[in-house]
């Protein structure tokens, strides 16, 4: 799993980031939400920043977690666990930039075909597919390789309550939302002048040497506030309400 994600990152980085800035000297915005979720990365602590609710493989390939350094860390929430460097990162680009560019692609082949079709009833499409694709691809991996393991959930919502791999069904909500949101941004920017995307609006009123990283920087605060708070604020909520504690073996508990 660890090789196959490497592998998946790789592919992104080469095609959004490093290719397009050896043809045109320039990241484009599919380029820079690889980077902004890499760099969002950082904000993974905050799934177990008051409980122990996400629970990592201690095989992982790890240096440990800065859990305790982030704001809001209740200091009965665990701080040894082994948050992986390999396949973690990769998830906040594929779950993210990946499913915006497949899911463009496709709502380019729908529109054809039904030219017709609402902005909602697209978006109602998408989110089906990035809900199932989130859904096959986390139970695939939870069930086959026990990299990681939901260790809290809210029981009304999970299935196989009580598990190993038990699941909580509004993970795979809150991703497709997070998807959803960076297919809007991707789709609203195919429809505008290059470098004009919804994220980027005002960049003109900045002095012109600035415009380039006001614009970095504002598509990584987009990809922080996206991820933080349509993703991890409600997945701790659901969590630390929850009551359904899964059956995890040692090698997916936190150290002492």
């Amino acid at each position: 799993f660890e090789a196959i994600s490497l592998a998946v990152l790789a592919a992104f980085v080469w095609y959004c980031v490093v290719k397009p800035l050896r043809t045109t000297g320039k990241l484009g915005l599919d380029g820079k939400f690889v980077i902004g979720g890499l760099i969002c990365f950082v904000a993974d602590g905050f799934l177990n920043v008051h409980e122990y609710l996400f629970a990592w493989n201690s095989e992982n390939v790890n240096r440990g977690v800065w859990v305790q350094f982030l704001p809001f860390h209740s200091a009965d929430a665990p701080t040894r666990y082994a948050e992986s460097l390999i396949w973690g990162p990769p998830m906040y680009v594929y779950f993210a930039a990946g499913v915006a560019i497949v899911a463009c692609h496709e709502a380019k082949r729908v529109r054809r075909r039904w030219p017709n079709i609402t902005k909602f009833r697209l978006f109602v499409a998408i989110f089906v597919f990035e809900f199932l694709f989130d859904f096959i691809l986390e139970n695939i991996i939870i069930r086959t390789t026990h990299a990681y393991a939901y260790a809290k959930t809210y029981e009304p919502l999970t299935l196989w309550a009580g598990e190993v791999h038990q699941f909580p069904i509004y993970e795979s909500i809150l991703v497709a939302c997070v998807g959803c949101m960076f297919t809007w941004a991707r789709l609203e920017a195919e429809e505008r002048p290059v470098g004009e995307s919804p994220i980027e609006v005002g960049v003109h009123l900045w002095r012109p040497r600035l415009q380039p990283h006001v614009r970095n920087f504002a598509v990584l605060g987009f990809c922080m506030l996206t991820l933080v708070f349509l993703y991890h604020l409600p997945f701790n909520w659901f969590g630390i309400i929850g009551t359904s504690y899964a059956d995890l073996p040692s090698y997916l508990l936190p150290g002492q």
